[in-house]
């Protein structure tokens, strides 16, 4: 199912959440990029996830995510994926696409005042961050102009990567790097996996909760996991979730939970942040408590 909220919500789509004037409860209003619409005349259903307008009707969600965010209709078909369970649309439209490259240049080089002062407004610290993580930043022109590029490393190796826009005008905040000029699928791995070399993990989403959280912290690079992404985690013995405190995201927690009980995974902990808001968001003081809860509970006898 499509994941509207988590979408809206993360990529700066404004919405109205119902029971409000015109819009009912378990649904999301927004404008409709369809018609002439400048009030909340469309809406998502949250729980089947489509879009519908009540001017001009039923509209593809992938055509509305085209639309609105003004991409070509195979990134908007990425984006459905990643807000989707199970990406069937994005695996029929690539169905023959698989990674080609043997290396990968990262775009980009040394982090200007741009993307330093960027990474400071979201509480980082850009020499780490870079010295860290291998970041690099892009200048004005390029497919990936004007963001901090995020290389997917995995056995020492650059596999692919992803780019963060650093000025909130760019209608895709995140654009990761095709699979065919990837060395893995991006989606086949799991971001920061070669700093987690405990017998425990715990997973994240983004990349910016994982620099939040530090080592033995990865992160799934989008809203879902995949078959291959589970496979790699259930060679772990403990697994944590901490996935953002949306509803639809501890749900899918619980889903993932699930199934790596039964994968044979000894301990798997979903956590419930508690806290109304997302890991890269939390003060170092308050990452460290979490990071030291995840453990005991992790360690906690059953």
């Amino acid at each position: 199912m499509f994941d509207a909220l988590g979408f809206l919500h993360e990529n700066g789509i404004p919405y109205i959440l119902g029971p409000a004037p015109n819009i009912q409860a378990g649904w999301a209003g927004v404008r409709c990029p369809f018609c002439s619409d400048h009030s909340t005349h469309g809406g998502f259903n949250l729980e089947a996830g489509y879009f519908n307008c009540w001017k001009c009707g039923w509209h593809k969600t992938v055509d509305f995510i085209s639309v609105t965010l003004q991409i070509p209709e195979e990134e908007a078909y990425g984006l459905y994926d990643d807000y989707s369970g199970r990406g069937v649309l994005l695996q029929r439209l690539n169905a023959k696409k698989v990674p080609k490259a043997k290396s990968i240049e990262l775009p980009g080089g040394e982090l200007n005042k741009f993307h330093r002062k960027y990474l400071i407004s979201r509480g980082f610290d850009p020499d780490f961050i870079q010295s860290k993580y291998h970041v690099t930043g892009t200048g004005p022109s390029g497919n990936f102009k004007l963001r901090v590029i995020i290389p997917i490393i995995y056995h020492g190796q650059v596999v692919s990567y992803t780019g963060r826009d650093i000025t909130g005008k760019q209608p895709i905040r995140y654009k990761t790097l095709g699979v065919e000029d990837s060395v893995i699928n991006p989606k086949h791995v799991l971001y920061n996996l070669d700093n987690c070399k405990e017998e425990w993990v715990c997973v994240v989403e983004g990349a910016f909760d994982n620099w939040r959280m530090g080592d033995n912290f990865c992160a799934t690079l989008g809203t879902t996991l995949t078959d291959q992404q589970i496979r790699l985690l259930s060679a772990y013995k403990r697994v944590a979730l901490l996935f953002d405190s949306e509803s639809e995201a501890q749900r899918r927690a619980e889903k993932y939970g699930v199934q790596l009980s039964s994968l044979g995974v000894d301990r798997v902990v979903v956590l419930d942040t508690e806290r109304g808001k997302d890991p890269a968001t939390y003060s170092e003081r308050l990452a460290e408590r979490v990071r030291r809860e995840v453990v005991e509970i992790l360690y906690k006898d059953r």
